[in-house]
Order: structure tokens, then sequence, then C-alpha cells
């Protein structure tokens, strides 16, 4: 969901900057789907904890570049957000925000869990949000 609406905007994983891409869209499209992805993030917080963790610390983009790392340098998600979604004290949360994306295996350590439970808390979690955004549309 994310890279489709981040395609809609324009960003694609070109060798420019994606911050400039930012810069050479279209104002208008640029607020919508800012206000999506911030529609997008509450979905997301109203997640069970570990379906949250297991899809936050894996999301990336389709340059590989992790969505959350997106999220906050364009300021669309503040650090406190972050941090409290993840469940970790915000003075950790540079470290793990370097770190990201994080491997299924990695996610399951820090959870608790099996790859495969990662794995399917993750496609909860995706489901969820396609049943919750349809019906918000």
């Amino acid at each position: 969901m994310v890279s489709a609406l981040a395609e809609s905007s324009g960003i694609s994983d070109r060798v420019t900057p994606w911050e400039n891409q930012f810069a050479a869209s279209d104002p208008a499209a640029l607020l919508e789907s800012a206000d999506e992805l911030r529609m997008l993030w509450r979905e997301i917080a109203a997640l069970p904890p570990r379906q949250r963790a297991a899809l936050l610390l894996h999301a990336r983009d389709s340059g590989g570049e992790s969505v959350l790392r997106l999220l906050s340098a364009a300021s669309l998600v503040s650090s406190r957000d972050v941090a409290s979604a993840l469940e970790v004290p915000k003075h950790d949360l540079g470290t793990l925000l370097r770190e990201l994306p994080l491997s299924d295996s990695v996610i399951a350590r820090r959870l608790g869990v099996t790859v495969q439970q990662v794995i399917n808390l993750r496609k909860a979690a995706r489901d969820r949000l396609a049943r919750r955004l349809s019906r918000a549309r």
C-alpha cells in the first residue's frame, strides 16, 4: 500500500534522491498523498503490537529503503510516534532506524517468535489494513 501511494506521488527507485522528487511534484497531489499516508499511519498505529512491529520493521519501498526512515525524513511521522508504534525508547530509535529494514529472522528474535510467525503477523497486518482502508474510502 505504501508503495502504491509512493508511486502515485511520483516516488520511485530512480537514481535521483527521493527528496528531489517531492520538490518536482504537484503540490495538490503531494498534500493528498500526505493525507493518505497519515490515514495509513493511524491505521498502522491501531494494529496489535506484534503485527505492527512485524510490518514496520520489515517495510521497504521498491528500492529497498525503509519506509519508516522515509516517513520520518519527510516529517509525515514524528520520531515520538515511530518509537511509540515500535514500543522502543525514543533514545534507541536512531540506532534502530539505521538498521531498518530488518530481516524476518531478526524480527523474530526481537519479538520472541518464529520466522513463520513473523510472516503470518505481517500478512495479518496487511489484510487488516486493506480491509480498514477499503472501508475508509
